[in-house]
């Protein structure tokens, strides 16, 4: 994984870091505390625009692993925003 990859976020609490990647219709990946979690991608039936899914999922992401520390309820989470971002035209 390369620090300047767009799809790459850390998030940084008490120290410890995990380290996730958007993988498009393939889902996400997530190293934590040297595990690998890997989350498919929601299926989406009619895809309109992909503009801002990738930030769609980050802001999921983190909003959930903040309110939970669970690292798969978070990457499910940032799928599923995903996911509806999907269906609407242009990010939001």
């Amino acid at each position: 994984m390369r620090e300047n990859d767009s799809r790459y976020i850390r998030v940084d609490e008490h120290r410890t870091t995990a380290n996730n990647m958007t993988l498009a219709k393939e889902g996400s990946v997530t190293y934590y505390h040297g595990k690998e979690y890997c989350v498919k991608a929601d299926y989406v039936e009619w895809i309109v625009d992909t503009t801002g899914c990738g930030d769609s999922y980050h802001a999921g992401f983190v909003c959930a692993y903040l309110a939970s520390g669970e690292i798969l309820k978070a990457m499910a989470v940032g799928s599923k925003i995903a996911a509806e971002t999907l269906t609407h035209y242009g990010g939001f």
